[in-house]
């Protein structure tokens, strides 16, 4: 009886050591610069040494040395010295819940963590600066992404979308915080591509004036950013960089960036109006596609093509002027806008590409075009109405050029009026002297207050102007503490409405947004432009225009918590009494 006793005792001990061995070897990248210890009774894998480790291949290749026992893994401890983790390192340790990555690591190869699902939080050190394509792809439990240095952030190199952790995690902590309203630190030049991509946590993005670019994907999927700030400094806004911001409402890109990245606004459904700058050359395959809400855009002279699916899929566009310096607009650039059914072509355009407003229901285009008319097809409207029973104005001279083109012909063209003409030159109008700039601006239907926004070229604003419905100054805020001075209001002009603008600088360059807002206070129109006192270096697009400075009209002036009353020259206060 004692031997059956003393023989099930030691089965007990043999099972127990064999469901609790330890495991190790070299997994360096030099062969035993690196080893690992694996013990499975606690699931924790240690790994040591000094240097890179090794790259493995993952799937039925070559296989990290623990990959047999890699679903028993259930934490990974990487000791300081270590440079690298390696390609597919811990690729299907499906019961790996943490991992400490030491301040040695500077990268973290592709697919190094690949469908580790029961992954919930990660700290990556400020060492790292790379990380490979699909190094977190899979991590579906993943909910925290742990730093300590935005700058650092920004400039690590991601590959890929699920190079970067956040792809899994949606939010990001700085020192233990969630992050929600992110400031970029003075100092950084640019923020890498995928860096913050798919951050969902994020509200806004406060960018400083060091930053020159804003990389590919950077803001990707950033579902709950509802306002970004980019400065005058950024010059390029790259692919994808707002992709499918849904809760981004408005956005002013500076009159900084030059180019407008494929795919970089697409998808930002509750974005109602975007300005873009005059100095914008080209505007990016579907830039801005998808974006429902888009009631207007202002299109400046500046650029010279619309990318093929550019505007596809603005379904509350309703209008769209297509300023004369356009010479191509892209196959599909304005397919989907179903609400859009007046269109504006001017005579610089020399291409029209397939199915560019198929899916609208266009009533009216007006088309500059003169002598060669650009090819088009049956598709490349989307017609309310047959061709015949859409109207198309023409210019006078070139009714029969149009009559006789294919196409073309089958509308029911009209000659334009002279009044038609006239609405396709440029409306803002300023003539700058040394300290002062007279605007005149268009009255834009349906327009219940006007706000005009006075910058400089570093981005910050001088002063806020709001006007009325007949063009009258209701409201003046400056921001500049050195600017004290009320500007005085002009007769309004026949072409709309004029002010005076005084107190500002000589030799020096201005930006200037004007906003026609509805009754709601909906953005319906935008109309921006550039100036420089003394009259040096007006922008090409603008044109000198007499404001007529001596016929003054009374209004009423909110000027730091005071309501004044200007007429002519002079000021008084609400109860008559002149106070200047």
């Amino acid at each position: 009886m004692k031997n059956k006793f003393l023989l099930a005792g030691l089965i007990f001990l043999f099972s127990l050591s064999l469901s609790a061995q330890t495991y190790n070897g070299t997994c360096g990248a030099q062969g035993d610069n690196l080893t690992w210890t694996l013990d499975t009774e606690t699931g924790t894998l240690t790994i040591s040494g000094t240097g890179a480790m090794k790259n493995f291949e993952g799937g039925n290749s070559i296989n990290a040395p623990w990959f047999q026992y890699s679903t028993s893994i259930k934490r990974v401890i990487l000791k300081d010295g270590i440079a690298s983790i390696g390609n597919s390192a811990f690729e299907g340790c499906t019961s790996l819940t943490s991992i400490t990555i030491p301040n040695s690591v500077i990268s973290i190869g592709k697919m190094a963590l690949y469908l580790c699902i029961n992954l919930t939080s990660v700290t990556i050190p400020n060492s790292v600066t790379s990380m490979g394509t699909y190094a977190f792809f899979g991590c579906r439990s993943l909910k925290k992404v742990h730093i300590s240095d935005i700058a650092k952030w920004c400039a690590l190199s991601f590959e890929y979308h699920y190079s970067n952790p956040l792809t899994c995690a949606h939010n990001l902590y700085v020192n233990g915080s969630l992050v929600t309203n992110l400031v970029i630190p003075e100092g950084v030049t640019s923020i890498g591509n995928y860096a913050f991509v798919n951050c969902q946590g994020l509200t806004s993005v406060t960018i400083p004036n060091s930053v020159t670019s804003i990389g590919n994907y950077a803001f990707d999927e950033c579902i709950g950013l509802t306002s970004i700030t980019i400065p005058n400094s950024v010059t390029s806004i790259g692919d994808h960089t707002f992709y499918n911001c849904t809760s981004l409402t408005s956005i002013t890109i500076p009159n900084s960036v030059t180019s407008i990245g494929t795919w970089a606004f697409s998808g930002c459904s509750s974005l109602t109006f975007v300005t873009i700058p005059n100095s914008v050359t080209s505007i990016g395959r579907s830039a801005f596609s998808g974006c429902s809400s888009l009631t207007s855009v202002t299109i400046p002279n500046s650029v010279t093509s619309i990318g093929t699916w550019a505007f596809s899929g603005c379904s509350s566009l309703t209008s769209v002027i297509i300023p004369s310096s356009v010479t191509s607009i892209g196959d599909y650039a304005f397919n989907g806008c179903s609400s859009l059914t007046s269109v504006t072509i001017p005579n610089s355009v020399t291409s029209i590409g397939e199915n560019a407003f198929s899916g609208c229901k266009i009533e009216t285009i007006y088309s500059f075009m003169t002598g060669t008319l650009c090819e088009i097809k049956n598709t490349t409207f989307g017609l309310k109405n047959t061709a015949s029973e859409t109207i198309l104005y023409v210019p006078k001279n070139a009714m029969s050029v149009y009559s006789k083109a294919d196409i073309w012909k089958e509308f029911n063209i009209v000659p334009m009026t002279a009044e038609q003409v006239e609405t396709n030159e440029e409306v803002v109008k300023v003539e700058p002297t040394e300290t002062t700039a007279d605007i005149v601006w268009p009255t834009i239907t349906g327009a219940s207050t006007y706000a005009m926004v006075i910058r400089d070229t570093d981005g910050n604003d001088i002063c806020t102007l709001i006007f009325n419905a007949q063009g009258e100054l209701t409201q003046i805020a400056y921001n500049a503490p050195d600017r004290n001075r009320v500007p005085e209001q002009t007769a309004g002009q026949v072409a709309g409405f004029a002010f005076t603008i005084i107190g500002l600088d000589s030799g020096t360059t201005y930006d200037y947004t004007i906003y026609a807002k509805d009754s709601d206070g909906k953005v319906i129109d935008t109309k921006t432009g550039s100036f420089t006192t003394d009259g040096i270096g007006i922008a090409t697009n603008l044109e000198h225009s007499n404001t007529n400075a001596d016929k003054k009209q009374s209004v009423k002036v909110i000027h730091n918590g005071n309501v004044y009353i200007l007429n002519g020259d002079k000021t008084y206060n609400l109860q008559g009494m002149q106070i200047k």
